[in-house]
């Protein structure tokens, strides 16, 4: 008898361990299966943010891309977008609310691009560097509560900055280049090619 009672428990005790491995391996696999499918979903979301990007081919474009896939990207909807424009800041896309407590966009692009967390409206935001070679051209900034995010939101936004900034760069270059080609470069003027096409829909209308 106390051999099968000490083989009942013996036993007993290996299927509840086995029951307990099962469930942990269960479980890791579900873990994984998830994180696989949340991998899946930002992926999808990085090519859908770049593919609205190539298509952009001015800075309205890249407003109504950045409006569409940035917040879920940035898991936020206090995101925005702030572009250097020759030695000013202009804010190019997103929520600029809280901005004004720090003066100006300027100080706020130079905060963030210094890697300093800027205060305002009790939030704190992050910026992202938008980097064309080693210049800075723009700063991508997501406003949170407490000034953090979680490792997923911030490979997905910094994932995106440089399509982000090559799309803006070339916004930028196709701009000087429409403006070079109206006017002349030493004066200022617009060319007489671009002057007498004003004129001459001046007239029809």
């Amino acid at each position: 008898v106390p051999a099968l009672v000490f083989l009942a428990v013996t036993f007993g005790i290996h299927e509840i361990r086995k029951r307990h491995r099962t469930q942990t391996e269960l479980t890791i696999v579900a873990t994984r299966r998830d994180e696989g499918e949340r991998r899946a979903e930002e992926v999808e979301r990085l090519i859908a943010f770049g593919q609205a990007l190539g298509r952009s081919g001015d800075f309205e474009s890249i407003r109504v891309s950045v409006a569409q896939h940035l917040p879920l990207l940035a898991g936020s909807e206090r995101a925005w977008v702030l572009v250097r424009e020759g030695t000013q800041w202009e804010a190019l896309a997103g929520d600029t609310r809280g901005s004004e407590e720090v003066l100006k966009w300027g100080d706020l692009a130079e905060q963030l691009l210094a890697g300093q967390s800027a205060d305002g409206e009790g939030n704190r935001a992050i910026g992202f560097p938008l980097m064309v070679g080693s210049s800075a051209i723009g700063v991508l900034g997501v406003r949170t509560t407490d000034g953090s995010m979680t490792d997923e939101r911030r490979r997905a936004v910094e994932a995106c900055t440089p399509v982000l900034a090559l799309a803006i760069r070339h916004a930028q270059l196709g701009r000087e280049l429409r403006e070079n080609s109206v006017r002349d470069a030493l004066t200022g003027c617009f060319t007489r090619a671009h002057a007498m096409e004003v004129v001459d829909a001046e007239l029809r209308r």
